[in-house]
């Protein structure tokens, strides 16, 4: 649950950048580009973060109690990478 809240708030947030840095980027191709840009970004990072790019995989206990564990940061880039290019691809051109 905690996952879906973070993805949600990093969907809005990026929405957000995107509508103050579009109108300083005149090479952009508008909403739709600089989404799906956002949304490549945020899947690198899902990347990075699910430990597939690590060296050694050290394990990692599941039961944290208030911190959220790398596989629910993974899961929470991973919606937010999703929704915004299930956004640009509803988007009006």
């Amino acid at each position: 649950m905690r996952s879906l809240r973070l993805s949600f708030v990093l969907t809005l947030f990026s929405l957000l950048l995107l509508g103050l840095i579009l109108p300083l980027i005149h090479g952009l191709h508008g909403w739709q580009g600089g989404m799906r840009v956002m949304g490549g970004l945020f899947f690198i990072l899902a990347v990075v973060t699910s430990g597939v790019l690590s060296l050694r995989m050290q394990c990692i206990s599941t039961g944290h109690v208030g911190r959220m564990s790398r596989h629910d940061w993974t899961l929470a880039f991973l919606l937010v990478s999703v929704w915004l290019f299930v956004l640009s691809w509803i988007w009006p051109t």
